[in-house]
């Protein structure tokens, strides 16, 4: 936000909320894991205190070869979760590990739970194109297409994937900004809270 408006205030409160866990006072890796904490290692790297960030990365890669990342759900959400902080510790490490774990992730989940006009589904046993899951979609793309670096392998592939998913969302928005709730994205705050 600060590279954004100019204004110190947002990099002093992002401090001011992270210190504690900068410091040691609380732990910022704790059991049970979960995908969505490990995430927000994110904000750390952001921050500059890059170790942290990369300890969590490294939990999130996956053991087992059959698996792309460890603690995800299934959900749209994971490809926003895992793709954030993989990328830049990628993109400071240079280490393929986090780019392949990125690519598998997104195509695994393109192939997965992307529909055939371009919308993504929440997930496979919640087949709606429900909008903030599109919105996760989209970011996990974004943070890949930004942080990696211009040669990666994927990249044509994953921009491609997120230039089909923005002409699809593009269709449902109207000329004011609005989303167009009727033609086919349920925009309520949750997927569950549907009736």
């Amino acid at each position: 936000m600060t590279a954004l408006t100019d204004e110190g205030r947002w990099r002093e409160k992002s401090q001011r909320e992270v210190q504690p866990f900068i410091s040691g006072e609380k732990p910022s890796i704790v059991e049970p894991y979960q995908l969505t904490s490990l995430a927000g290692h994110a904000a750390l790297f952001d921050l500059g205190h890059t170790a942290g960030a990369r300890t969590a990365a490294d939990l999130i890669l996956a053991v087992e070869p059959v698996d792309t990342v460890r603690f995800a759900r299934g959900w749209t959400d994971d490809m926003f979760m895992a793709t954030s902080l993989l990328a830049r510790v990628a993109s400071l490490s240079y280490d393929g590990r986090y780019a392949r774990a990125i690519a598998r992730r997104l195509i695994t989940y393109v192939d997965k739970l992307q529909r055939a006009d371009g919308l993504f589904i929440h997930a496979v046993d919640g087949p709606h194109a429900w909008g903030r899951g599109n919105g996760f979609a989209a970011l996990g793309l974004v943070e890949a297409l930004t942080h990696l670096p211009a040669r990666w392998s994927e990249r044509p592939r994953v921009l491609e994937i997120y230039r089909r998913h923005m002409r699809a969302l593009a269709k449902h928005q109207s000329d004011d900004g609005e989303p167009h709730a009727q033609k086919g994205i349920d925009f309520s705050s949750s997927p569950r809270q549907r009736s």
